[in-house]
């Protein structure tokens, strides 16, 4: 089990979010809380994702009430820890 399972938020949190950098979280949380789909959708394919994954990552920061550009890093730690 990977330590990224430590972090209380990681169990529902999408896979794909681990490869990101600090830099490219806060670009999608930016997007997300400008409820920007579609900028949020150029930057995903940017990342290479499927449409699955995209819209598992939108419904995921959507419904993830402390995901804030203040709490970015946090976020981004549990990606990296």
């Amino acid at each position: 089990m990977s330590s990224r399972h430590n972090h209380p938020d990681a169990i529902n949190r999408p896979e794909v979010m681990d490869q990101l950098t600090v830099t490219q979280l806060d670009e999608l949380i930016n997007q997300v809380e400008e409820e920007d789909r579609e900028g949020f959708g150029w930057r995903a394919e940017q990342f290479g994702w499927s449409k699955e994954q995209l819209d598992q990552v939108w419904d995921w920061m959507v419904a993830e009430p402390r995901l804030t550009a203040e709490s970015g890093e946090d976020a981004a730690g549990a990606a990296t820890s």
